[in-house]
């Protein structure tokens, strides 16, 4: 009984550790996400940005047309 007392003490001082451990990877994901996040509006803009340019340009050649 003694032996199964001492090892469920042992692991017990380990889960500090453990959800420090975590918690650290948890906020990195969180960071991550943001920056993918970030990313993805930037690439939403920039193809925002490349559709206008196509409108205008497009229009500017039908003018051309014979």
């Amino acid at each position: 009984m003694r032996s199964g007392s001492n090892e469920v003490l042992t692991e017990m001082n380990i889960l500090p550790g453990i959800t420090v451990e975590m918690n650290g990877r948890m906020d990195e994901m969180a960071s991550s996400a943001e920056q993918i996040d970030a990313a993805v509006q930037s690439v939403k803009k920039i193809t925002q940005d490349t559709r206008d340019g196509i409108i205008q340009i497009t229009s500017e050649v039908v003018k051309f047309k014979v």
